[in-house]
């Protein structure tokens, strides 16, 4: 495909979800009629998105040119994306374009606005490409961030993350989640002062002067050596030492974000963790806060029932049985899954306290893997016709049959994450309990039945 062409013929997604280059006669008429001899270059394609925007007010067709060009756009970005992190964090191109590439050419978008006319509202020729705005509000779109961040993606640079984070919240994030020692934090927190000192202080005159280009670059040698000289002026460090150093800061940093950010089993009830307010794209702009607020306490509730009325369901199945002998196994049941979740006994421990001869007669009896399937299939089949239900209060009607995929997605990976960590939890040695949601709400469960 040629470079012109990009902007005749729209990418856009088929019935099946498969991509194609749709042309639109409209507007390869109108580009080849205004630019029928241009040259093939950067120049001439950045000269060419400029007349196009400066006339696309007046101009429908040259409005439509834009959008095609901008399909493209999307494609690329989304291509990368899936090169970059595809294999290693387990999805394909056809998972992330579905969030993006919503425009099918057509001009009635009344109910629904397509990603590209979001784009081409705020794009400012004389302040950027059109391919790098494009980049940024693509890595910028709610609905595939979130996507993004349940497979354990935070697109912010390292050096954007160190850039917003102050000392106080390291030490929190370092203490409180990571839970490095004293000494660690505090030449964290050092390291990260001299980074504000020198790469950042360094950012804001740049921005001062208008001479960032938007996105932070990596550190300069000449800036690292200023870290490493204001880090420990008495000691000499190599810049790729600094470079490794705050690369390592910057991950830790990450992994607390993308944690925070997604349901993560322990910040479920955290009134700031909004996972699946953000995957569906609440309310009106102007009633959004309103929105996501009553959604998110409405939500919550319904996540914690729906999983109290799973784990009934999945421990009734294992309490069925009329003889004495079964009657029996599943008193037992109840009382060592109580003691492995709410007290941390190791299966040993159990076998004890529960009459059992030893430990694999514990992990035959509880087959927690087994338990935890049953309670995900139960969570899923009951919360996402609630969450529907919900999220109909707050979103147009043909808006929320554009999201049932992604709904259904959204919940099925945040169930998955609720019993990843639930796994994790069992495999932790047992010396004290991590407080997963998974364990909190069933020891909650256990605490009010008698078994």
């Amino acid at each position: 495909m040629t470079t012109t062409q990009r902007y005749w013929q729209i990418v856009r997604l088929d019935s099946s979800g498969k991509t194609r280059p749709d042309t639109l006669p409209t507007a390869q008429t109108y580009f080849e009629q205004n630019y029928p001899q241009i040259e093939e270059s950067d120049i001439a394609d950045r000269a060419i998105v400029k007349a196009l925007w400066l006339v696309m007010p007046q101009e429908a067709a040259a409005f439509l040119c834009l959008r095609c060009n901008i399909s493209h756009q999307i494609f690329q970005v989304c291509l990368h994306l899936e090169r970059q992190f595809g294999n290693n964090y387990g999805f394909s191109l056809a998972d992330l374009l579905p969030y993006v590439l919503d425009d099918d050419g057509r001009s009635n978008h009344n109910t629904y606005q397509p990603l590209s006319y979001q784009i081409l509202q705020k794009f400012d020729p004389e302040r950027s490409s059109l391919s790098t705005w494009t980049a940024k509000l693509v890595k910028q779109h709610r609905e595939l961030n979130t996507f993004l961040l349940q497979h354990g993606i935070y697109l912010l640079s390292d050096w954007a993350i160190l850039n917003d984070t102050n000392p106080k919240k390291l030490q929190r994030v370092l203490s409180d989640f990571h839970h490095l020692t004293a000494t660690e934090i505090t030449s964290a927190i050092a390291l990260l002062e001299s980074y504000h000192a020198v790469y950042r202080q360094e950012r804001l005159r740049q921005r001062q002067q208008g001479q960032t280009s938007g996105q932070c670059p990596p550190p300069t040698t000449e800036q690292l050596q200023q870290i490493a000289q204001h880090h420990q002026p008495t000691k000499a460090i190599a810049p790729d030492v600094i470079l490794n150093r705050l690369q390592a800061l910057a991950q830790l940093l990450r992994q607390h974000r993308i944690h925070a950010k997604t349901l993560a089993t322990t910040s479920i009830d955290d009134p700031h963790a909004k996972p699946i307010v953000e995957a569906i794209a609440l309310t009106e702009p102007d009633d959004e806060m309103a929105g996501q607020t009553k959604f998110l306490q409405s939500y919550r509730q319904q996540m914690l029932a729906a999983l109290d009325q799973a784990f009934e369901q999945a421990i009734a199945v294992r309490l069925q049985g009329k003889s004495s002998k079964a009657q029996q196994k599943a008193k037992i049941f109840a009382i060592a899954l109580q003691l492995f979740h709410c007290q941390g006994l190791t299966m040993g421990e159990i076998a004890t306290q529960v009459g059992l001869k030893a430990q694999f007669e514990v992990t035959r009896l509880l087959k927690l893997k087994e338990f935890r399937t049953d309670v995900r299939h139960y969570l899923l089949q009951d919360l996402q016709g609630k969450v529907r239900e919900l999220a109909a209060d707050h979103i147009r009607l043909e808006r929320l049959r554009h999201l049932d995929s992604a709904i259904a997605a959204a919940l099925t990976e945040q169930v998955d994450q609720l019993m990843r960590d639930a796994e994790s939890d069992a495999k932790t040695a047992k010396s004290y309990t991590t407080g997963t949601l998974f364990s909190r709400r069933l020891c909650e469960y256990l605490d009010n039945r008698s078994y």
